[in-house]
């Protein structure tokens, strides 16, 4: 069981970036874990393109989204 939380931000170089990171349970210590996996580049950080930037950088990695249980973003509304 897994999670993921992605922040979005422009650099100094107004490249919009997105932090990934993934949450999940490490079941021989029976705690909740964290890991950062990287910084990906998105097209804007409005709309849908977050998403799909973040759906597209999580198949890059590997993972299998069929197990995904959550995803989360710090962007405060």
């Amino acid at each position: 069981m897994f999670g993921f939380i992605a922040d979005e931000a422009t650099d100094s170089a107004t490249k919009e970036l997105m932090a990934l990171c993934v949450r999940f349970v490490d079941t021989e210590s029976d705690t909740v874990q964290g890991d950062f996996l990287g910084f990906a580049e998105c097209e804007s950080t409005t709309g849908e393109s977050p998403a799909n930037s973040f759906l597209e950088n999580l198949r890059n990695l590997g993972i299998q989204l069929i197990f995904l249980l959550s995803k989360s973003s710090l962007k405060s509304y």
